[in-house]
């Protein structure tokens, strides 16, 4: 999975994701893929919006903090401790709930899953 993503070197043969060598491709190509982590936990002491904007620093087009605040409906908690939402609101915050909302990758990396799979058509 980490050839794909391009955070692993190759030892053989040749890797083609949307198109790019994941190896050469560079921040346009990154922005285009999204990984979804295996395990993660809320950011101690963070609020939600701190959280979010940590986590759209991670991409070089992401959408407003306020609007994926909206996306998400979590407005009248965009102030609030991470760790005091209930586990379902905790989990659109994570780097996994969050992904399709700070930024619209056209392909997604699942850990464990045969295949990556396409967001768009």
């Amino acid at each position: 999975m980490e050839i794909l993503e391009g955070f692993r070197q190759r030892t053989a043969g040749q890797v083609c994701v949307l198109g790019h060598d994941p190896a050469a491709a560079g921040g346009a190509w990154r922005d285009r893929v999204g990984v979804v982590l295996q395990e993660s936990e809320p950011e101690p002491g963070l609020s939600v919006r701190e959280c979010l904007a940590m986590y759209a620093g991670f991409y070089r087009a992401p959408r407003d903090i306020d609007q994926t605040i909206a996306l998400v409906g979590l407005t009248g908690k965009a102030g609030a401790l991470d760790t005091r939402l209930s586990g379902g609101r905790r989990l659109v915050v994570l780097p996994t709930g969050t992904l399709d909302s700070l930024t619209a990758p056209d392909l997604v990396v699942v850990p464990g899953s045969d295949n990556p799979m396409p967001t768009t058509q």
